[in-house]
């Protein structure tokens, strides 16, 4: 996806030159796929976010002269019915904000698609409409639709984690007063995401009309109206807005405000770059700058065993509160960073030092060890089922584009959004960005789930493995791999242990461990062994070497890794199950 963060009129008209011979192309193809197919329906091909799928998208000249197509209103998804600005909407909203099903979140509408796919998404979502007739703030009809104002909304200040608004600035005469409530309400490191008619060509705002001294409307220019999908009186538009909103935002509570562009043809987003507005508000009422959503003070929380929720544990590190579980034996770490805070953490998580790093291109990723050959080889050694194939933590993609070669149907799950851009948009592969315990999927619809180095990584695993079980087919399979505390170089390195890991790693296991939660989840398990893995074979001999003095040689050494594997003392443990018709007791 082509995307660009642009602040100022100036810097738009130099990103325009620079990509004036690429605009040039896009422009160019797209008129002659619309002169081709003039004035009838047809379809394009590609990838629906929303619907997670590729697709045929269904193009018409609804909403247009008749001549030209309307791109950012009339691609529309078969599956979902969102149009082009609607699915770029909900694909901002994941790839910019990071939102979460536990962020308060205001959106300025509720008789809508958009908010009925959003609330689905994010249950603490509260939308309103504008009633009319005096309704006060907050006020409910027998429709179930809330009634808001703009420029005087009923909730408290810095309750909100998000704000969201398209196409409804343009009709608030006081829209200054309306950015202003919208800083108020939002938290530190809250967002405001809004769309509006946009001249990209002016600095100043086009006045079309304003109300008077004496409240009534006068019009500058010819009165224009939009639908409502609230009443069929239409409404009014005000304002058409140029670069100098920016700074009106920014002037009234935020700091920093931005126009995100992008254009997409693999998900459709055509029409030449498409627009929306992010306003980000950094600072608390002590002026202290914040790095993203809301979070605790400290970013922490403590946390009670994740499995038996006892509270009696034993300390067994120095470097972190890293604890094992005195009711059940996990071993976890018992202050954490909240969910929140994960989020932001895993952000960062392949960026260009990390070995999770998306390729370059996709021809680049065809190679690569992140395909996990020897894993997908061994599953369908044990079974070669046919099916969907879900990946969680999947990374950039590189294991699903792999089974999708061998016949499967691949689907994945990943928190970093860079890595599931490049899986979606590069591979083409439907991968949501969500904690794997929030994601949507259907009972009984998965053939495989694989979690490579991934239960480790999640904050409610207990709820995970219930939820493998229930999306799993009879039958179906359950692979993965987790660090083994048990290991060599965990004995024996304690704290420099690097798997042990607090920033990232919140429960570690051991092969006693992870069978008895598997069993209790309900699985059979079919193999488990352990490893050195992943983990530096040459630290593994290090380790060896220097804390087992009987060990001398570099044939020894060789000879005792294997041994060290089967006796449960390997740095990984892989392990696959399956779930029977009959869940075990």
């Amino acid at each position: 996806m082509q995307i660009a963060r642009i602040r100022n009129l100036s810097d738009y008209k130099d990103y325009k030159t620079k990509n004036a011979a690429l605009s040039e192309v896009v422009w160019l193809k797209e008129k002659k796929m619309a002169d081709a197919m003039k004035n009838t329906q047809f379809t394009i091909r590609g990838f629906s976010y929303p619907a997670e799928a590729m697709v045929d998208f269904q193009v018409d000249y609804l909403y247009s002269n008749g001549l030209d197509i309307n791109w950012r209103e009339r691609v529309v998804c078969p599956v979902t019915g969102l149009n082009n600005r609607l699915r770029g909407c909900i694909h901002l909203i994941d790839f910019e904000l990071g939102l979460r099903p536990y962020h308060d979140i205001y959106m300025a509408e509720q008789a809508t698609p958009l908010y009925t796919y959003l609330k689905a998404k994010f249950p603490r979502l509260i939308g309103s409409e504008y009633l009319r007739d005096n309704k006060r703030p907050g006020f409910v009809d027998d429709r179930k639709l809330r009634h808001e104002s703009v420029t005087d909304l009923s909730f408290k200040n810095e309750s909100m984690d998000a704000y969201l608004s398209f196409e409804c600035f343009e009709h608030i005469p006081d829209f200054k007063k309306a950015f202003a409530e919208a800083a108020r309400i939002l938290k530190p490191g809250g967002k405001f995401i809004w769309s509006v008619p946009f001249a990209d060509q002016e600095h100043k705002n086009i006045i079309r009309s304003y109300v008077d001294e004496n409240g009534e409307v006068q019009h500058i220019l010819e009165p224009q109206y939009s639908g409502d999908h609230v009443s069929s009186k239409g409404i009014l538009c005000f304002t058409h807005f140029g670069w100098e909103m920016l700074d009106q935002v920014r002037n009234e509570g935020f700091d920093d405000a931005y126009a995100f562009l992008y254009r997409s043809e693999v998900f459709g987003y055509l029409g030449g770059e498409q627009i929306l507005f992010i306003a980000e508000k950094y600072k608390d009422n002590t002026g202290k700058k914040r790095n993203s959503t809301a979070l605790t003070e400290d970013g922490t929380e403590k946390i009670n065993c994740l499995f038996c929720n006892s509270n009696n544990a034993t300390l067994i590190s120095k470097r972190a509160d890293i604890v094992t579980c005195s009711g059940c034996g996990i071993t976890y770490l018992r202050t954490r960073p909240t969910q929140e805070k994960m989020y932001q953490i895993y952000q960062g998580y392949a960026n260009d030092t990390s070995h999770m790093r998306p390729p370059d291109t996709k021809e680049d990723g065809k190679n690569a060890g992140l395909r996990r050959k020897y894993l997908i080889d061994e599953i369908t050694g044990i079974g070669n089922r046919q099916g969907v194939w879900l990946d969680v933590g999947c990374g950039w993609g590189a294991l699903l584009d792999e089974v999708r070669s061998r016949g499967y149907t691949p689907k994945g799950i990943e928190i970093t959004r860079n890595c599931q851009d490049f899986a979606t948009s590069q591979l083409q592969i439907p991968v949501s960005n969500a904690q794997f315990t929030d994601a949507k999927i259907d009972a009984g619809s998965c053939a495989v789930v694989s979690m490579v180095h991934v239960l480790e990584h999640l904050p409610y695993p207990k709820q995970a493995l219930d939820k493998v079980y229930n999306i799993l087919e009879p039958g179906g399979m359950f692979c993965g791999i987790v660090p083994n505390i048990e290991s060599i170089c965990s004995e024996y390195l304690k704290d420099d242990w690097v798997w042990l890991d607090p920033q990232h790693h919140y429960v570690h296991y051991s092969p006693r461990t992870l069978t008895e939660v598997l069993k209790k989840a309900g699985f059979t398990v079919i193999r488990m062994y352990t490893s050195v893995g992943d983990y530096d074979y040459n630290a593994v001999v290090d380790c060896i070497r220097n804390n087992m003095p009987g060990i001398s040689t570099p044939d020894m050494v060789k000879e005792l890794i294997p041994q060290l594997e089967a006796s449960g003392k390997g740095e990984e443990i892989r392990f696959f199950v399956r779930k029977d018709n009959i869940k075990q007791s």
